[in-house]
């Protein structure tokens, strides 16, 4: 398709309705199974803020590459590690490893094969589906070894790979990808034995899934390993994984399972926790997106707390060294962070200081100004990050700046709404005075309802109203 028009497409699938967003995505899944021409990924990526905002599946039929891939789900990441992680792989990596193997590397080979698959997605034969399926990931997994068996790295055919798959991650991908695909059925049998987001593993279930290692690592132990990290996707609570290591290499200890090759699942378990952690040491209160730091507080305090209390770990282990760090780094970087943020939120709202300076001094809402909107904004983000970080705050090592913190700006907030009474009561019905104060009001009320709760910012409420000012209204 020429540029222009494709530039229009794109515009236009950007601002369908929502109700035509999933059923377009659908019409386009359908095409591609079919082997139509659109640009079906272009178009796909026009739509993809449609659909995440509607929360939707992709509908229609899975295409080909989609059923081939599918035992490697748990192993995919949506953004790009600054280096390759073993054991994740990137989903921008699919298609192009997909398009250099099937009109690359063996198309005369695999393209009969694909067709057969695309053929049984569409009549929807379960039966035909598994088996054909199959057919591809083994050819695909021998086509992708011999693909890099004249590569050497830093080398001119290197540099030509790394065109072709758009990164020199994209090559590394690549490369894991042909050694996960050649395990794809014990891969499988994995994710039919631990369903998505399970609480715990059962000692029969950990059998079971000890059968699967030990027959998988007696024929691929380069891919035997991996299955701890498929479970780990797959349990709730990704430090449960301890368990299956446990079982898997009977080994009651954090500093014996790091020598093994089982220890790959603890490494890039603590590696994710560090990239949390990395995050947190670098994020600034009120000023950083803070849902997104409250998501990924939760993930730091559940992961770090988990994995101390769930397995053996010793301070003098490798592990358990590294998790102490990065524990201890959280908690000071928290620590600086929270004790800071009483001042931050006092000094959002317009004060007359009597009586002293600092804490000491009486805070009088200054009603001659109007709030400042990006500084109450800035006031209610470090309000909800006070509220929303109340129980991690324990598990990050940070509860006691938490709760300092949580004392002064409660006491704040009740001596502010105090004094604001008494600027309402005597405010004129009709002047600017009234709708400063009023404005000053909605203010202090979002802040106190997320520090001190809705009842504390209700009783305000009620206050307000019998101090019988414009401002109440």
């Amino acid at each position: 398709m020429e540029e222009d028009k494709l530039k229009k497409l794109r515009a236009l699938l950007a601002v369908l309705p929502a109700h035509a967003v999933g059923p377009m995505a659908a019409a386009i899944e359908t095409d591609r199974v079919a082997g139509g021409s659109l640009p079906h990924d272009e178009m796909l990526a026009s739509l993809r803020p449609g659909l995440r905002k509607i929360a939707r599946e992709r509908l229609g039929p899975p295409s080909p590459s989609r059923v081939v891939y599918e035992p490697l789900a748990d192993f995919l990441v949506n953004t790009a590690p600054a280096t390759k992680r073993i054991g994740t792989i990137q989903r921008a990596s699919l298609l192009p490893v997909w398009t250099w193997v099937v009109n690359d590397l063996v198309p005369k080979e695999i393209g009969p094969l694909v067709k057969s698959l695309r053929k049984a997605i569409l009549t929807g034969d379960a039966d035909i589906i598994g088996p054909a399926a199959d057919s591809v990931r083994e050819v695909m997994a021998g086509a992708i070894g011999q693909g890099f068996a004249g590569v050497v790295p830093r080398s001119p055919s290197q540099d030509a790979l790394v065109t072709k798959l758009g990164s020199a991650l994209a090559v590394e991908d690549a490369r894991e990808i042909g050694l996960l695909l050649a395990a794809a059925p014990s891969f499988a049998a994995v994710r039919a034995l631990i369903p998505s987001c399970s609480k715990r593993l059962t000692d029969p279930e950990l059998v079971q899934l000890k059968d699967i290692y030990d027959a998988l690592a007696g024929t691929l132990p380069d891919q035997a390993i991996y299955i701890p990290i498929i479970a780990m996707r797959r349990l709730a609570r990704p430090w449960q994984m301890m368990d299956v290591l446990r079982a898997l290499g009977r080994v009651d200890n954090d500093t014996a399972l790091s020598r093994t090759t089982l220890g790959l699942g603890g490494n890039l378990l603590l590696d994710e926790l560090t990239d949390h952690a990395r995050y947190l040491m670098k994020v600034k209160l009120g000023e950083t997106d803070t849902a997104e730091v409250l998501r990924e507080l939760g993930i730091f305090a559940d992961v770090s707390a988990g994995m101390s209390q769930a397995f053996d770990i010793k301070r003098l282990g490798p592990w358990g060294q590294q998790l102490a760090k990065v524990r201890k780094d959280v908690s000071d970087a928290m620590e600086r962070q929270v004790e800071r943020l009483p001042d931050a939120l006092i000094s959002a709202f317009p004060v007359q200081v009597a009586g002293g300076f600092g804490p000491k001094g009486v805070h009088r809402p200054d009603v001659t100004q109007w709030p400042d909107e990006e500084k109450i904004t800035l006031a209610v983000n470090l309000a909800l990050f006070l509220e929303g970080s109340r129980w991690d705050a324990n598990k990050a090592l940070f509860s006691a700046a938490h709760r300092a913190a949580s004392d002064r700006v409660g006491r704040f907030l009740i001596s502010y709404g105090d004094f604001l009474m008494n600027e309402i009561r005597l405010a004129a019905a009709g002047t600017e005075e009234a709708q400063r104060c009023q404005a000053h009001l909605e203010a202090l009320l979002r802040c106190t309802e997320l520090v001190l709760g809705s009842q504390e910012a209700d009783l305000l409420r009620r206050r307000a109203i019998n101090a019988g000012g414009p401002a109440a209204a």
